[in-house]
């Protein structure tokens, strides 16, 4: 056997060696992308499952978003005017972003439900827990 011929069958013994390996790489990236489409399709199916029209109008019903719009709007307007006069100066320093009227909403809407509509709560007593007052709620306000 001459050189050529040895290194045609070590390169096919290599080859062969290799394929189910190629195989195992192939199935475990359909089996990877198959649990990643079952994850999202899960993902997907419980966020539709709490989209409770009589929640969101609930919910919707307590925020004060006109208020936050209008500041929204406010600020928004606000941003954009510093903006221009910058750029009008003349100076280097170009503003080409600002905070937009729907991050300052979020924004607000975040500042909101942080400081008005939640409220935090240390240790529940036992009357919350419907049941007999075991000493841990005395100077607690009921």
């Amino acid at each position: 056997m001459d050189v050529d011929e040895l290194l045609a069958r070590a390169l096919q013994e290599e080859e062969y060696a290799a394929a189910p390996i190629a195989q195992r790489l192939q199935h475990s990236e359909q089996d990877a992308r198959a649990v990643i489409s079952r994850d999202i399709q899960s993902n997907i199916d419980k966020a539709k499952s709490v989209e409770d029209a009589a929640a969101i109008r609930a919910a919707l019903a307590v925020m004060p978003l006109r208020q936050l719009r209008q500041g929204a709007q406010q600020t928004a307007e606000l941003n954009r005017q510093l903006a221009d006069d910058v750029d009008n100066t003349g100076s280097d320093m170009a503003v080409t972003e600002y905070v937009g009227e729907d991050d300052l909403v979020v924004q607000g809407l975040l500042k909101w439900f942080k400081h008005n509509f939640f409220s935090w709560v240390s240790r529940l007593c036992c009357y919350m827990l419907e049941g007999q007052c075991c000493g841990c709620c005395e100077g607690a306000t009921q």
